[in-house]
């Protein structure tokens, strides 16, 4: 009876490991680590004010960001996933959605800008940050997307090595941006890691071959 139930526990471990659902798993678990240790490595590179401005500025960011893509991002993986039997239509919808992802946050960018420069915010040098970060959501959205490209077409292992890959990309371009031009340089390098991870992630998925601009 134990030997049965040892069985089906590794032939359950084969399984999600086959599905990438270990990889995903460990991903996610070094990707906090990863975060964390940012923080730290961060606050310790930066002054105290300085970090104080751009933990606020980043947090309005974040406020904008909810509205990031206009929700093609979790629309993409419900319904490319749903169609994934069929690649020619699930690439169809993910090359439409990955044009209206751009637009909408190319407009969201344009939107952050103009608050940063006609609304005055309470702490000062986080109005300046805030144009430095609005660009941003151009940037990530790229990003999910090629993640949801990984997902429905159940490229599991491809998803967590990349998403791994650029929090790291991302934890190394904002040290040293940081310490090179402090917050400003934190930002602006950031943009760097993502350049980076997005031309990488272009190349594993070969998302070149779907002419998703066209």
């Amino acid at each position: 009876m134990k030997t049965d139930n040892n069985n089906k526990f590794m032939e359950l471990i084969l399984k999600l490991n086959n599905t990438g659902f270990v990889h995903i798993f460990g991903s996610g678990v070094i990707n906090q680590i990863i975060g964390f240790l940012s923080g730290i490595i961060l606050v310790r590179i930066i002054s105290k004010s300085d970090y104080g401005v751009y933990s606020y500025t980043n947090n309005l960011m974040s406020f904008f960001m909810l509205f990031s893509g206009f929700g093609v991002v979790s629309g993409l993986l419900q319904i490319c996933s749903e169609n994934s039997s069929n690649s020619k239509l699930s690439n169809k919808i993910f090359s439409y959605g990955f044009r209206i992802g751009i637009i909408f946050n190319l407009i969201l960018g344009v939107f952050v800008l103009l608050v940063a420069i006609l609304v005055e915010f309470p702490i000062p040098g986080s109005n300046q940050l805030l144009v430095l970060m609005s660009a941003l959501p151009v940037f990530l959205i790229i990003y999910e997307l090629i993640q949801i490209y990984f997902r429905y077409n159940k490229l599991n292992r491809k998803y967590s090595y990349y998403s791994t890959l650029n929090t790291f990309l991302i934890l190394i371009f904002s040290i040293f941006g940081a310490l090179t031009w402090s917050t400003r340089g934190l930002i602006i390098f950031r943009y760097f890691g993502y350049i980076v991870s997005i031309i990488i992630g272009i190349y594993l998925s070969k998302l070149h071959n779907l002419k998703l601009l066209k």
